[in-house]
């Protein structure tokens, strides 16, 4: 298990991974079939949650704390 999961829910971490990954908020929503604003919601929720200011720290702050690993074991 990773530090992740306990910190974010499924639906967060899967928005986390496509801003990871660079993805707009718009796009996001259109991948996940979640209105935009929601969209915006989790990521509020995950900037609060990581202690970012924005969406661009959301990258830096799962490189730091080794979460892409987690998310290439998710996915593998």
């Amino acid at each position: 298990m990773c530090e992740l999961e306990p910190i974010l829910t499924g639906r967060e971490a899967e928005v986390a991974k496509l801003v990871f990954d660079g993805l707009v908020n718009k796009e996001i929503a259109l991948r996940l079939g979640i209105a935009e604003q929601t969209t915006k919601n989790h990521i509020t929720v995950i900037c609060r949650k990581f202690n970012v200011r924005s969406s661009r720290g959301i990258p830096k702050k799962l490189l730091q704390h080794d979460y892409v690993s987690y998310f290439d074991y998710k996915t593998a």
